[in-house]
Parts: structure tokens; sequence; C-alpha cells
């Protein structure tokens, strides 16, 4: 098996870098996305403003069900299979689900690289990254860039993973599919994590009261003026079905796509692989 080291790993790199347009000042723009349409600039402005206290808020508002998920998924994703390969976690925020993955897999050949177009994201996972002991994980790099434009090479990856993602991609998610299946290697896989709306009727009802009236109450706590108002809890409520992701999936050429729920249906985890 190919072992890469971490200077071989940067050749995996584009000649090509992302940089994020000049933050406008909030009273210039529309303060929040459209949520079911978001617009990719004012969701970088906004997550620019959550990232401090992201990870505080996605275990307190879903009451610690996110490590949970993320579990399931590195699960999926097979830690006996990472010997020598690239893993791309795609809108990596504050890099919560590359270091669970780097602590878990111990494997130093493994190369990580968690990438996010929101550089406040990527600052507070660069510092985070400090709580796995040095000389103790696979190796991790940190881009800045936009999933329209990744900056690594054709066919360079052999996992894309991404939790909670999909919902804030819906304006330019077929461009964005699609560049991702541009970097995956031949029998790459994909995992994708998302929360969605339950199907059980009684579920529902309490999910949504969750996400009308308390969610709210646990983001203004946190993040005062800089909180998304009802935007979050609207990308879930209005993000559609499973199936329907998975159609898209179809349509781009991906194959063995699937999908399981978790807890009750809360959550939702697709998976698929390039031919």
């Amino acid at each position: 098996m190919r072992k890469l080291k971490l200077p071989e790993a940067r050749k995996l790199w584009e000649p090509k870098t992302f940089k994020p347009k000049p933050s406008a000042d909030r009273r210039d723009i529309p303060q929040f996305p459209n949520p079911t349409d978001p617009e990719p600039e004012k969701v970088r402005l906004l997550f620019n403003g959550l990232a401090g206290k992201y990870e505080q808020f996605n275990s307190v508002s879903s009451l610690g069900l996110d490590r949970i998920w993320r579990n399931s998924l590195i699960r999926s994703v097979g830690l006996e299979n990472l010997e020598g390969k690239v893993v791309l976690d795609f809108g990596t925020g504050t890099g919560d689900l590359i270091r669970n993955l780097a602590q878990k897999n111990q494997r130093r050949d493994t190369i990580l690289i968690g990438m996010d177009f929101s550089k406040a994201m990527i600052q507070w996972a660069k510092t985070n990254l400090e709580k796995i002991k040095r000389g103790e994980k696979s190796q991790i790099e940190f881009l800045c860039a936009s999933g329209e434009n990744v900056p690594l090479l054709s066919e360079s990856v052999d996992v894309v993973m991404s939790a909670f993602v999909l919902r804030n991609i819906r304006k330019i998610m077929i461009p964005v599919l699609s560049e991702l299946k541009r970097v995956m290697r031949p029998g790459g896989k994909l995992f994708f994590l998302e929360m969605v709306v339950p199907e059980n009727s009684v579920l529902k009802f309490f999910h949504r009261l969750y996400l009308k009236s308390i969610l709210p109450l646990v983001g203004y706590s946190l993040f005062k003026k800089n909180w998304s108002g009802s935007y979050l809890s609207e990308t879930i409520l209005n993000f559609g079905k499973p199936a329907q992701f998975s159609q898209i999936l179809i349509e781009l050429g991906f194959e063995d796509v699937c999908f399981s729920t978790l807890s009750g249906g809360m959550a939702v985890l697709h998976r698929a692989r390039k031919a």
C-alpha cells in the first residue's frame, strides 16, 4: 500500500487557491440567507459569525445526538479501510468530525483534509486541532476553499465525508457534488450526514416544536446578535426527503446509493460510491 508523507500529500493541491470575497459590512447585506435557496456569500458571512461557539451550539441544540451521529458516519467509513488513504471532510466547519476520525483512526499514513469556505471556521478548526496529542494522529491539513472549485487534483481522494452541510448548499448543490466527484478516485466513497424532519407524526410534531421554540432560545443565548434567526431551523424543515437527495446522486452517476435514518429519523446518513 502506497504511503503518502505530508510534503507528498501537498502535491494533491491544485495550483489554485480560493480567496473569500472581502466581508461586506453586515449592514450592507440582508441579514440572513434564504433558507430554501441559501446564497453562498451570505452563508459564509453567517457562519463566520457563528464559528467561535459553533461546536457548543451543535452539542446543546442536538442534546448531544450530534456526536452519536458523527460516530455513525465514522463507523460507516470503516477505520480498517483507511491505510494510506486520503480523506476529504467537505464543509469541515470547526473540524469536529475530522478530529473525531483522527482520534479513532491512529493511522499515521492516513491523510485527512478539512475544507471549508468560511475563514473563521478554518481558523477555529486549526485551534481545536491542538486538542489532539501531537504525534498520535493522522496527518491533517485544512483548506479554505469553495465547494464549486475544490483545489485538489482529479481522482486524488479516496473518501469524501461531510456533516450538516447539504442544507446550506442547496443553491449550488449540483456543481458542488460534481466537483466532489471529480476529485474522487474510481471506487471512492461518499458519506453525507444531515438533519432532516422525521416521518413519524408524533416525533415530527415535537421535532418541529423544538426547532421553532427551543432552538432559537439556545441560539440567541450563545450568539446574541450573530444568531441566525430562523435560518437553521427552516433549512432543516425545508430540506426535503432523503430519497430525493439519493435520486440526485444517482442522476450524477454515483453507484451503490443508499441511506439510513438515525434517532427515529431526525438525521440521515447518505452513502454512495464513484464508479
